[in-house]
C-alpha cells in the first residue's frame, strides 16, 4: 500500500472512491459548472437555471465537489476554490481542464467490458472516435505542449542545428516554441491531415509559416523526408507495440543527418515499470496495443536502431503533472570501421 497509515480495507475503499471522484469531476466539467462560477458566487437555483439541470441532482454534485475542495459554500451560495481556479479555468500555467475532457472520453469509449474482452482475446481496443473526442484529444495535446514546449525547446539545445522534424507533432506547439527560441531554425511537422488542421492554425497565428512546413503522413509509414538535424518524437511511442517502436526508431535514424539527434519524450517508467504509476495506468486504459515503456527497454530499442545510449532528462518536479513525462536524447552512433 502506498499509504501505510490506512487499513487494508480503507485503502481499497479509497481506490474505489477515486473512481467516483473522477466521474464527479468529469460531469461538473462537461456541464460547464466551473466556468459558470468563474466570476461569481451563485446559489443552487440560479446555477441550475444557468446549466439547465435539475436542482436536486446539482445540489448533490456541489456537495461532492465541496468534499473534493473544488467549491466552497458561503451560506446558500457556492464559489470556486483557488485550487479549482488554477487547475480548471482558462489557459494559465496550471490549467488542466482540457485533460479532464480527454480522459473522460477514454473511459467513456473504453468501458470495462471492452477492456475485459481485450484481456480475454487480445487485440487493440479502438472504438470509433467522434468529432468531439478528436477535438478534446487535440485540445489536451495543445495544453500539454503549452505546459512544456518552452522547456523542451531549451533542453534540446538547438543552437547549432538548422532543421527539426516534429514527428507526430499534432498542434505543432513544440516546433513553434523551438523556432521562436532559435531564429535560425526551420521545422517540419509531420502528422495526419486532421491533426495538421490544428497545426496550420497555430503556425499561422505564430506568423511562422515561412519557417515551419506541414507534411501529411503517418508516424508508422517511415517516410519522413530529411535529412534533419534533430527529430522530436513526443508522447507517441506508448501508442505502439515494441516491433512498431523499433521500426519508428530505425526510420528516424535513416531520416537524420550524420550527426543527428533523436529526442523521445514519453511517460517512461523505471526498470520495474511501476513508477511513475501514471505510465502503467495510461498503457492499460488507453492504448492497449502499446505499452508504458521503461527507460532500459527504450534504451535497448534505440541502440538496436543505431543510436548511442541516450541521456535521460527527468522533465517534471513535484509541482508538475506526471503526464509531462521525461526525455531520452540520443545521437546517432559513430559508424564502426571494418
Amino acid at each position: 500500500m502506498s499509504d501505510e497509515s490506512l487499513s487494508p480495507s480503507r485503502y481499497i475503499e479509497d481506490l474505489l472512491a477515486g473512481q467516483m471522484r473522477a466521474r464527479s469531476l468529469a460531469i461538473a466539467h462537461r456541464l460547464g459548472l466551473f466556468a459558470a462560477l468563474a466570476d461569481r458566487t451563485c446559489d443552487v437555483t440560479g446555477l441550475s437555471n444557468t446549466l439547465g439541470v435539475q436542482a436536486t441532482g446539482l445540489r448533490k454534485l456541489l456537495v461532492t465537489l465541496e468534499t473534493m475542495d473544488l467549491v466552497r459554500r458561503l451560506g446558500d451560495d457556492y464559489e470556486l476554490t483557488e485550487l479549482a481556479r488554477q487547475s480548471l479555468l482558462g489557459r494559465n500555467a496550471q490549467s488542466f481542464g482540457e485533460f479532464v475532457d480527454f480522459f473522460t472520453d477514454q473511459f467513456e469509449s473504453k468501458p470495462i467490458s471492452l477492456l475485459m474482452n481485450h484481456l480475454r482475446f487480445g487485440g487493440p481496443v479502438r472504438p470509433a472516435t467522434t468529432a468531439d473526442q478528436w477535438r478534446h484529444y487535440m485540445a489536451a495535446m495543445d495544453r500539454m505542449a503549452h505546459l512544456s514546449a518552452d522547456r523542451i525547446a531549451e533542453t534540446m539545445q538547438l543552437d547549432r542545428d538548422q532543421t527539426l522534424l516534429d514527428l507526430g507533432g499534432g498542434p505543432g506547439c513544440y516546433a513553434i516554441a523551438a523556432c521562436k527560441r532559435y531564429p535560425h531554425l526551420n521545422a517540419t511537422i509531420l502528422d495526419l491531415d486532421d491533426a495538421l488542421r490544428f497545426a496550420h492554425q497555430n503556425v499561422s497565428d505564430a506568423q511562422l509559416a515561412d519557417r515551419i512546413k506541414l507534411r501529411p503522413g503517418s508516424v508508422t509509414d517511415g517516410c519522413y523526408g530529411g535529412p534533419y538535424d534533430v527529430i522530436l518524437l513526443s508522447h507517441t511511442i506508448h501508442l505502439f507495440d515494441e516491433s512498431s517502436v523499433q521500426s519508428i526508431f530505425s526510420a528516424c535514424h535513416a531520416a537524420l543527418g550524420a550527426s543527428g539527434r533523436l529526442v523521445v519524450r514519453d511517460l517512461f517508467t523505471d526498470g520495474g515499470r511501476t513508477q511513475p504509476a501514471l505510465g502503467a495506468l495510461v498503457a492499460f486504459h488507453m492504448w492497449n496495443e502499446g505499452d508504458a515503456y521503461s527507460v532500459p527497454q527504450t534504451t535497448r530499442l534505440l541502440v538496436q536502431a543505431g543510436f548511442q545510449p541516450p541521456r535521460h532528462v527527468p522533465f517534471c518536479d513535484g509541482e508538475d503533472p506526471e503526464i509531462l513525462g521525461s526525455l531520452l536524447i540520443s545521437a546517432k552512433a559513430e559508424p564502426t570501421s571494418t
